[in-house]
């Protein structure tokens, strides 16, 4: 795709070259033949950020060599070169396995073979030509690359968290929504659909991040952002905690389901002693179904607590401005509000069972756990 950014590079690198090559010419004597290797260096250089421009030129230029002393063994065997060529691309790719040279790898076979094919009547010059003039384009590659530095990836950055905070807000609103007494709370597909975006997400928000610091890395821009990056920082930490929060949620749905689906798989003679226990129990039943409702969530009043809770830290999520890295107004009060509110409906209804109350605490420990992180980021 042409942007802005790549028509940059490419205008960058294509200077560089020109620079490289001409600058390649004048170095006296022999090594000056061997100018067109100049360019060569620069494209090596001429990579988006500045720190791998330098990681990539040092790590080139020890593989370049690397190549030039294993084609100078061979070539002081005096043996032909139907040996030396295969031996010269298998020993050098043999090498390039190793560990931590990063792109100079590909280079140690190819140098070789350079060597051993080009420059085997006169291997020292060709030796020194190459790996001199290989240097001087790295060199001015990376001049280029920090005088003309490479914008940095602070709006991939921002655009990344903002797509993980909107689904996570999303899955605040559907657990909100769920809680409405005419929804279907037995289907966990929009639960796991939503999650594997949330997953994905916050894996490219990670690798945006750790692009923005690798890009921030000897570019002078980042003079002009010194907090951009914490800030970020900060946020992906919070928004990362909440998501663990929301598989507290998802959990609770899902042992729902499971329990709901065991009861309606349950054999006949079962049903039928569920039957009659409700019809002994009906008045009772009828009293407490404004309270109790049936499960942890069933109480109308209960759901109604739960979901203006979830809808409220959905809207504190939504709002928040990564630029001032502050809320809407109101919006912490309103949040507030609606965790006492459920805070107290649950602290009154006392007429549950053991396992409604363990359900009834998981909600009111995330719903306070995803507010509390909000307000630790966002409350001024």
């Amino acid at each position: 795709m042409v942007t802005p950014r790549r028509l940059l590079h490419t205008a960058k690198t294509a200077v560089a070259a020109t620079i490289a090559w001409f600058l390649g010419h004048l170095v006296p004597g022999e090594l000056g033949e061997y100018a067109y290797y100049a360019p060569l260096g620069t494209l090596i250089a001429m990579v988006p950020t500045v720190a791998v421009s330098v990681r990539a030129s040092v790590q080139t230029l020890v593989g370049v060599v690397i190549g030039v002393l294993v084609a100078w063994a061979l070539l002081l065997t005096g043996s032909g070169g139907w040996i030396t060529v295969p031996l010269a691309v298998g020993i050098g790719t043999l090498i390039a396995g190793l560990p931590r040279l990063g792109p100079g790898r590909d280079y140690i076979p190819i140098a070789a073979l350079f060597v051993v094919v080009i420059g085997a009547s006169d291997a020292d010059a060709f030796s020194l030509g190459y790996i001199s003039q290989m240097a001087l384009g790295a060199a001015v590659g990376v001049a280029i690359n920090m005088l003309v530095p490479p914008p940095l990836e602070t709006k991939e950055a921002g655009d990344a968290l903002a797509l993980l905070r909107e689904d996570v807000g999303r899955c605040l609103r559907l657990f909100a929504d769920s809680l409405d007494p005419k929804e279907d709370m037995h289907d966990d597909s929009s639960w796991t659909r939503l999650l594997n975006d949330v997953d994905r997400r916050s894996a490219a928000a990670v690798r945006s991040l750790a692009e923005l610091h690798e890009s921030r890395k000897g570019n002078i821009r980042a003079r002009r952002e010194p907090g951009q990056t914490t800030s970020s920082d900060q946020m992906l930490l919070s928004l990362q905690r909440i998501i663990r929060q929301l598989y507290e949620f998802a959990d609770l749905f899902l042992e729902r389901e499971e329990t709901n689906s065991e009861r309606a798989d349950a054999p006949p003679d079962d049903e039928a002693l569920a039957r009659g226990s409700a019809s002994a129990h009906a008045d009772e039943t009828a009293k407490t179904a404004d309270t109790a409702g049936g499960d942890a969530l069933g109480s109308t009043t209960v759901r109604r607590a739960v979901a203006e809770t979830c809808t409220a830290a959905a809207e504190l999520l939504e709002g928040w401005n990564p630029a001032t890295g502050l809320a809407p107004d109101g919006a912490f009060d309103a949040a507030r509000e609606a965790l006492h509110r459920l805070e107290k409906v649950t602290s009154e209804d006392a007429g549950r069972s053991t396992f409604d109350r363990e359900q009834l605490a998981v909600v009111v420990h995330t719903t306070r756990a995803v507010i509390a992180e909000l307000a630790a980021r966002l409350d001024p």
